[in-house]
């Protein structure tokens, strides 16, 4: 019986199953036994099995596949991170050299403002000229 294999065996067949049964029905005083059996060879043809070793290589394929796409997606991504961190890093750096120079500039009429009111201030007082007012200084020899 282990070598039947199924329903569709080398001993046993559909058909030969039901014939048997039809028989037996009829024996049994059914008269239109007919209606009770559908006959296997008017049912559409079974689907085969899928072979689980195809399956499988199937799965594993799919796995692979799922796996690359991932790697894939994550290589766009941090490509895209990279991206905006390198324009925002530039963008920050523009800024503070812009604020740098702006500073500078600042700083440099500041210095044009007083040295033109030290000037003003002078004139204002008949001091003489910021040459003439200065002394020279030399290293070494006694104070005063």
């Amino acid at each position: 019986m282990a070598g039947q294999g199924g329903l569709e065996g080398p001993i046993v067949t559909a058909a030969n199953v039901y014939a048997l049964t039809l028989r037996a029905l009829e024996k049994l005083g059914f008269k239109d036994a007919g209606r009770y059996l559908s006959d296997p060879a008017a049912a559409p043809p079974t689907p085969p099995r899928p072979d689980p070793a195809a399956a499988r290589l199937a799965g594993e394929q799919q796995l692979a596949a799922a796996k690359v796409q991932a790697n894939l997606e994550a290589a766009r991504a941090k490509a895209a991170s990279d991206l905006a961190l390198g324009r925002e890093r530039l963008a920050m750096e523009f800024q503070l050299k812009r604020e740098q120079a702006a500073a500078e500039i600042a700083l440099k009429e500041r210095e044009l403002a007083a040295e033109a009111a030290l000037k003003s201030n002078l004139a204002a007082a008949g001091a003489p000229p910021k040459s003439a007012a200065l002394s020279e200084v030399t290293v070494g020899g006694e104070p005063g």
